[in-house]
């Protein structure tokens, strides 16, 4: 089995907010299942361990220190369920960032899998003659 390497990449925070083009925050691309899978019902430290290890960051101190400039609201939409006027569950914007990592994972699985076909395997084996 591979070891899990987790990818950071930069998130553009100007889809939450155009005043906020340029502003990126660093953000885990591949979460492992388990933390993908309990990270919307996990509360208090639980939540805490798990936002720093998504945002990379050794402790509380450290996220505070990074979404500090921000108003509170970025941090609610990227890491914060909320509940729509219909009553389901509307999931924090991580998840649209994990779910286009995956998207792209698939995809370049899948061109790996595809049968490759040559061009000589579809021409005749013989021409005649």
């Amino acid at each position: 089995m591979h070891p899990y390497t987790p990818i950071y990449a930069p998130v553009d925070l100007d889809e939450f907010d155009e005043a906020l083009k340029g502003e990126t925050v660093e953000l885990l691309q591949n979460p492992t299942y388990a933390l993908r899978e309990g990270y919307l019902g996990s509360e208090g430290e639980a939540f805490i361990a798990a936002t720093c290890e998504i945002c990379h960051v050794k402790g509380p101190d450290e996220l505070r220190a990074l979404f500090g400039p921000f108003e509170q609201a970025v941090f609610a939409w990227l890491f914060v369920p909320e509940l729509g006027d219909d009553g389901k569950l509307i999931r924090p914007h991580v998840y649209e960032v994990w779910d286009r990592h995956n998207a792209e994972r698939l995809k370049k699985a899948a061109a790996r899998s595809k049968p490759q076909t040559s061009r000589a395997a579809s021409e005749p084996a013989h021409s005649g003659g």
